[in-house]
């Protein structure tokens, strides 16, 4: 059984909030400085927290060898995104649409990296130990005109579904979709479905020599009961199987069985239309037989380079990983905020996945306990301006984002004015 363990969900109201205060600060730069957590230094996985229990006992603490870095591209909290955000009513905080565009871009620039336009299939190994290697695959991730083309078709995209939905469930939106409730539903932060589903499309797009890439997303059965009703459908399709139940008497505490997952990895492949949901233990056995079954890397241990998705739950980001020519593993997070991310639990798990251990690989000592998420960095400045004003509940206007005291129950956004 494993314990129970309390779920992050202040951080998207975080964001939120740290949004709007940002964005009032004009001597911001949209490209986020190399300095804080983004100062490209790399930290060794030995440094972070130990291998998920739930999935990883039998590793006895060891991880592959390896580093993971954190790398910043265009802070989604500047005021350059505003009239994107007006123009289509989205929340404050864009990091799903962000993440989108990034995935697109980032999958082409690792195709012209790694030769796979001209039809290897991954062979080519890319030489991270330079840093130059990682700022040619963000080029285009840090060009702004490039980034807002491709977020605004990532925002038309959601809200031209969620104008479907509503016009679909009538019974929830009486008077459709410039109501007060289909605007707040427009508006609310994108979910993991919503951003599967933007992956997706954009996966369908990709010319079959761009391989495959990854969304790392937690196990949000257990919170199903708490989900709207788009979001429930989802769940209960897609992920009732992965187990696991709430418990707490707010219902915030998720226990999983043996046999239940914690998280999950959504594979998407270049030219396809479906994607395959899987358990650590799935993934790991797959990377295992397709490895024997083919010489190239189609979804192996990691010898190209391959992008991925974080679901960081409140948050969402991507990234890559990649083996450098001399055998190393290296995780490269793409940070679109000045918070630090790699101690989020998420992102060790998905590293032990996507690197299994080769011989006895490193210990993390014993004494290793869980660093703080990133959820403090980010909260504790907005602690400090609302004070003990924490939610404790969903905003109470239907957005999906959290409500405050301060805002009687409602969010920032849609606090009555």
């Amino acid at each position: 059984m494993q314990a129970a363990h309390l779920v992050d969900s202040d951080l998207a109201l975080a964001l939120e909030l740290s949004a709007a205060e940002a964005r009032g600060d004009a001597t911001r730069t949209l490209r986020l400085p190399q300095e804080g957590a983004n100062s490209e230094t790399p930290k060794p996985r030995t440094s972070l927290a130990p291998p998920l229990e739930h999935h990883f006992a039998q590793r006895k603490g060891h991880v592959a060898t390896g580093v993971l870095l954190e790398v910043g591209a265009l802070d989604q909290f500047h005021m350059d995104w505003e009239p994107l955000i007006h123009k289509y009513g989205t929340a404050s905080s864009i990091c799903g649409y962000v993440t989108a565009a990034t995935i697109k871009l980032l999958c082409a620039a690792i195709t012209e990296a790694t030769g796979e336009g001209e039809g290897a299939a991954a062979a080519e190994t890319v030489e991270v130990e330079s840093l130059r290697v990682v700022s040619r695959l963000l080029r285009d991730v840090r060009n702004p005109d490039v980034m807002k083309r491709e977020v605004e078709a990532a925002m038309a995209e959601v809200d031209a579904s969620r104008v479907t939905w509503i016009q679909e469930h009538p019974e929830l939106f009486l008077d459709g979709a410039e109501s007060v409730a289909g605007k707040n539903h427009r508006r609310g932060w994108v979910a993991n479905y919503e951003l599967s589903d933007l992956l997706k499309t954009r996966a369908s797009a990709m010319p079959v020599t761009a391989g495959c890439f990854d969304f790392v997303r937690h196990n949000q059965f257990p919170e199903v009961g708490h989900a709207t009703p788009d979001e429930r459908v989802r769940i209960t399709a897609e992920e009732a199987r992965f187990g696991g139940a709430a418990s707490g008497p707010a219902g915030n505490e998720l226990t999983f069985g043996d046999n239940d997952s914690v998280f999950f990895v959504e594979r998407f492949e270049a030219g396809a239309e479906e994607t395959v949901m899987l358990s650590p233990e799935e993934y790991i056995a797959g990377a295992v037989d397709e490895a024997l079954a083919s010489s190239s890397d189609i979804y192996g241990v990691v010898e190209g380079v391959r992008a991925v998705a974080f679901d960081l739950n409140g948050h969402y980001s991507a990234g890559f990983t990649c083996s450098t020519k001399g055998g190393d593993k290296m995780l490269v997070f793409i940070n679109s905020t000045s918070g630090t991310y790699l101690h989020s639990p998420i992102v060790c798990w998905y590293y032990d996945v996507v690197f299994p251990l080769a011989g006895a690989g490193e210990l993390i000592p014993a004494s290793s306990t869980q660093p703080p998420s990133a959820v403090g960095s980010v909260v504790a400045p907005v602690a400090s301006v609302m004070g003990a004003d924490v939610p404790a509940g969903r905003c109470i206007g239907g957005c999906g984002f959290f409500g405050t005291a301060a805002n009687g129950g409602y969010c920032s956004k849609c606090r009555p004015k």
